[in-house]
C-alpha cells in the first residue's frame, strides 16, 4: 500500500512538473513571437530616422492660378515636372498638391496660355499668373475691305493659305496650287494649256444657269474675271483668266471665305464664295533682295486608251469611210505605228523668274518686284507668256496715327493657240481619232497650194466631218487665236487710328 501511494505521488509530481514546463515554454514562445512582431512592425533606429526625414521633406503647396486680368482659371494642370503626378485647379482657380521635396518643380499648363514652371523651394503658397499664348489667340485673317479679324471672333468658316504654300508647286495660274490645300474647295483646271483658266467651286455647284466660280478680292478690291464661256461645243473657246495675271511671288497670304459669309461681306458677287488675297508690303529693317528661278517640265500623263489593231474604214457599213478606224485588221506591213502621245504631243516647259526688293525704315517701307513667265505647252505652237511689275509703299505720319498705302501693278500677258474646250478648232479631237491605217507623216505638211484658188489650203483627206474635223497641225498653226493683254492695277488706302486720340476702342477688333 505504501509503495503504491508513493508511486502515485511520484506520478502526480511528474504530471505537475510537465504542466509547469509546458506553461513556461508557451510563455517563452509568446514572448519571442511578440518580440519578433514588434521588431518587424517597428523599424530600427536608422529606419526611424529615414522615415522621419522623408516626412519632414514632403511639402504641401497651395495657391491660386489667375489670368493677366486677375480672373481665376479653372482646370489648370499643376504637374510635378518629370512625372505624371499632379492636380487641377477648382472653379475658383485654387489648388493643393503635396510635393516630395523643396527641389520639386511645378509646371502650370492651360489651353491658350503659356506654360509656366516654378521651383517650390521654401514656399508653401505659390500664386501664379498665366500669360496668353499670342501665337494661338492672336491669329488674324483678312476679311472685307482689308479689315483684319481674329479667327476666334468669326462666326463663319475661314481658311488661310500662306504665300509660301502657293510656291511649293508653282503653276502659271497659281490658283491650281490651291488644289488639296483648302477643305470643301474643288479646283478644276482646264485643258486649255499653260496659264489656262480654272474653275473654283466651293461646297458644290450653286446654279445650273450661272457661273459657280468664286469671287477674287485683291487687297480689298474685287477682281472680275473677264473670260468668255461658251454655251455649246462649237461656241466654247480656250483662254486664260484675270486671276492668272497675278504673280504668286507677290502674295503674302490668302483667306478663303465659303458660303453665305462671303455673300454677306461682298454682296451677290460673293454668293459662290470668295478668295481674299493680301499682297506683300515692304518691311522695316535691312534691305532685302530676293531672286528666284524655276523650271517645270510637263508631259501627258493620262490619255484615253487607243485601239491599234484595226485600220481605216468601217466594215459594219461596208464603206470606205476615211474618217473611221474600224476597217480591216492591221498586220506588220499595214500598221503605221501612230501614237498621238509620241507623234503629236510635246514635252512642255515653263520658265519662271522673279526678283523682289524690300526696304524701309520706321516711317516708310517700300516693296518692288518684277517677274516673268515664259512657257511652251504640250500641244504644238501653244505658248503663254506673262510679265509682272509691282510697286508698293506704306508710309506712317502723325506718330503712326495716319497711314498711307499706295500700290500699282503693270502686267503684260500674251498667249497663243490655247486649246478650245469643245470640238471646234480643237486639234486633240482629230489627233486622237486619226485612222490607224493612215500615214501620219502625210498630214504633217498641213497645207497645199491650190492652183485654182491660188492660195494655200488645208490638206486633210481624212475629213472626219461629223466632228468638224481639221488637220491638227492646221488648227495649231493657222487657227492660232492669239491674245495680247496689258493690265494696269492701282490702289490707295488711307487709314486713321481714331482710338489713339478719342479712345473709341479698336475699330478692327
Amino acid at each position: 500500500m505504501v509503495n503504491l501511494k508513493k508511486q502515485s505521488r511520484h506520478r502526480h509530481f511528474y504530471c505537475v512538473l510537465d504542466s509547469c514546463m509546458a506553461k513556461r515554454a508557451l510563455t517563452v514562445l509568446l514572448v519571442l513571437a511578440i518580440t519578433f512582431s514588434v521588431h518587424a512592425e517597428n523599424p530600427g533606429a536608422d529606419d526611424v530616422k529615414q522615415a522621419m526625414s522623408v516626412s519632414q521633406d514632403e511639402i504641401i503647396v497651395k495657391g491660386k492660378v489667375v489670368d493677366q486680368d486677375g480672373e481665376p482659371l479653372p482646370i489648370v494642370n499643376v504637374i510635378i515636372q518629370g512625372t505624371q503626378d499632379g492636380v487641377t485647379t477648382d472653379i475658383d482657380g485654387n489648388y493643393e498638391i503635396t510635393v516630395p521635396s523643396s527641389e520639386t518643380v511645378l509646371v502650370f499648363r492651360y489651353i491658350g496660355m503659356l506654360a509656366k514652371s516654378i521651383q517650390v523651394g521654401n514656399q508653401t503658397v505659390i500664386n501664379v499668373t498665366l500669360e496668353p499664348d499670342v501665337s494661338v489667340l492672336e491669329d488674324v485673317v483678312v476679311t472685307a475691305l482689308g479689315i483684319e479679324r481674329k479667327v476666334e471672333a468669326l462666326s463663319y468658316n475661314v481658311q488661310e493659305v500662306s504665300g509660301e504654300a502657293l510656291l511649293n508647286n508653282k503653276d502659271a495660274n497659281f490658283i491650281n496650287a490651291l488644289s488639296g490645300k483648302v477643305a470643301g474647295v474643288n479646283i478644276n483646271s482646264s485643258s486649255s494649256g499653260v496659264g489656262g483658266a480654272s474653275k473654283v467651286i466651293m461646297r458644290g455647284v450653286k446654279s445650273i444657269s450661272q457661273s459657280s466660280n468664286a469671287l477674287y478680292v485683291i487687297d480689298g478690291v474685287p477682281l472680275y474675271n473677264f473670260r468668255e464661256e461658251g454655251s455649246t461645243e462649237f461656241g466654247s473657246s480656250g483662254g486664260t483668266e484675270s486671276i492668272a495675271d497675278i504673280n504668286p511671288e507677290d502674295i503674302e497670304n490668302m483667306t478663303v471665305l465659303t458660303g453665305a459669309a462671303a455673300a454677306a461681306l461682298y454682296g451677290s458677287n460673293g454668293a459662290n464664295g470668295a478668295i481674299v488675297i493680301t499682297t506683300k508690303k515692304g518691311k522695316e529693317g535691312v534691305a532685302r533682295l530676293t531672286i528666284s528661278s524655276s523650271t517645270e517640265m510637263m508631259k501627258a500623263f493620262v490619255t484615253p486608251e487607243f485601239q491599234n489593231s484595226y485600220g481605216t474604214g468601217d466594215l459594219v457599213n461596208n464603206d470606205a469611210a476615211p474618217d473611221k478606224s474600224w476597217g480591216k485588221k492591221l498586220n506588220e506591213t499595214s500598221r503605221m505605228g501612230y501614237d498621238p502621245v509620241d507623234d503629236f504631243l510635246k514635252t512642255a516647259a515653263v520658265y519662271t523668274n522673279n526678283m523682289s526688293y524690300s526696304a524701309g525704315g520706321e516711317k516708310s517701307q517700300t516693296y518692288l518686284s518684277a517677274g516673268a513667265v515664259r512657257s511652251k505647252g504640250i500641244l504644238p505652237n501653244n505658248e503663254y507668256n506673262r510679265y509682272n511689275f509691282t510697286f508698293r509703299n506704306t508710309s506712317d505720319a502723325l506718330n503712326k496715327k495716319l497711314r498711307l498705302d499706295v500700290g500699282a501693278s503693270y502686267i503684260v500677258q500674251d498667249d497663243r493657240s490655247m486649246i478650245n474646250q469643245g470640238v471646234y478648232s480643237n486639234p486633240l479631237v482629230t489627233a486622237y481619232l486619226f485612222p490607224r491605217g493612215d500615214d501620219w507623216n502625210d498630214i504633217k505638211m498641213y497645207e497645199r497650194y491650190d492652183v485654182t484658188r491660188k492660195i494655200y489650203t488645208q490638206y486633210w483627206p481624212q475629213k472626219i466631218d461629223e466632228f468638224v474635223g481639221q488637220n491638227p497641225y492646221w488648227a495649231a498653226y493657222r487657227n492660232t487665236r492669239e491674245n495680247e493683254k496689258s493690265r494696269y492695277m492701282a490702289n490707295m488706302g488711307l487709314s486713321y487710328k481714331v482710338n489713339d486720340w478719342l479712345n473709341f476702342g479698336n475699330p478692327s477688333a
